[in-house]
């Protein structure tokens, strides 16, 4: 798979990749703040690269593995990049502390990404469990017409 990734910002670095089958790290190269609708700090860590997701995939951005060490939390727990138009890879993270925060600085890896291959799914209406017990109980439907409908 081709992934294309244009530098929107100078300073930015591609996504390094540890091997082959592994997820890869990001960067950021720029940090800015807003406060949320509860009122605590958000920090937006850009990291200056689009990235165009080819159809049929998507990207997963999950905040990197030493989160612990710091006092953010990933405000979409997992951020997802669709093949509908390429867009900058950015994380939205909020401080989970009052006291002036540990957060990830700019040229630190700070989060990493996936790219999965979608499946073709076809969603099929079907009745629940409860709603066919209650028609067996309340005899409109026979313990037979269940069965057939639960094994399709």
């Amino acid at each position: 798979m081709e992934l294309r990734i244009n530098k929107i910002d100078e300073k930015a670095t591609l996504p390094q990749i540890a091997s082959n089958g592994n997820a890869f790290e990001l960067t950021c190269t720029n940090i800015s703040t807003a406060i949320g609708r509860d009122g605590r700090l958000v920090l937006e860590y850009k990291t200056g690269l689009e990235i165009d997701v080819p159809d049929g995939y998507v990207a997963m951005l999950f905040i990197n593995d030493n989160c612990y060490s710091n006092s953010l939390v990933l405000t979409n727990a997992v951020a997802t990049f669709m093949s509908d138009s390429p867009q900058e890879i950015v994380a939205k993270f909020k401080t989970n502390t009052d006291s002036v925060p540990a957060i990830y600085e700019i040229g630190e890896v700070f989060a990493k990404m996936i790219i999965v291959e979608l499946p073709t799914v076809t969603i099929v209406e079907t009745m629940s469990n409860n709603d066919t017990q209650k028609l067996v109980a309340s005899g409109q439907a026979t313990i037979e017409e269940e069965l057939s409908q639960s094994n399709g």
